[in-house]
Order: C-alpha cells, then sequence, then structure tokens
C-alpha cells in the first residue's frame, strides 16, 4: 500500500514525514514503512501510554 501515513493512536493524530528526506509518501507493510523518495525504511513503534512514537530508521 502507497500513501500517506498518519499516527492516529496518539492525543492529536499527524501525518508522519520521514526522517532521513521529509518525503510523506510511503509504502508501508504492517508497522514497517518505507519512503517513496528515498527508500528509508522505519519501523514505527508506538506507545499510547507515554504518547510518543518511536522511529527507527533500518536502512536509507
Amino acid at each position: 500500500m502507497t500513501g500517506r501515513f498518519v499516527v492516529e493512536s496518539l492525543h492529536d493524530p499527524f501525518e508522519l514525514a520521514c526522517p532521513v528526506c521529509g518525503c510523506r509518501s510511503w509504502e508501508r507493510d504492517g508497522s514497517d514503512v518505507k519512503c517513496c523518495d528515498c527508500a528509508a525504511e522505519i519501523r514505527v513503534l508506538e506507545d499510547a501510554a507515554q504518547c510518543r512514537i518511536v522511529l527507527e530508521v533500518q536502512g536509507a
């Protein structure tokens, strides 16, 4: 699936931007996403109890 990635589990939903290039278009496979522009692979780890997410960059 390709498109925008919106994190909705926090208080205010927000659109995820690539931490490498700033692109907002993603290819998704579960919690793993790949930037459509620079091909950075990101794992999104949501921690709703602490109201945060952690982005783990796996490759760029």
